[in-house]
């Protein structure tokens, strides 16, 4: 499932791609996560294939 997944991905050109490396953030559960990534996908200057990679955010 997995590389049938990148396979249609990495050839995939019908609109703009946003590719979310989602390991370190929760969107569901934190309202920051969800905020950040909400103004990554409606960022006006994205280009056409991009990968977000969130920052792990320190625990205090």
């Amino acid at each position: 499932m997995s590389e049938a997944y990148n396979n249609f991905f990495f050839k995939y050109s019908s609109t703009p791609l946003l590719i979310v490396n989602t390991t370190d953030i929760d969107f569901v559960n934190k309202e920051d996560d969800f905020e950040e990534l909400y103004k990554q996908i409606f960022r006006e200057d994205r280009g056409f294939i991009e990968y977000f990679n969130p920052k792990i955010k320190e625990v205090k």
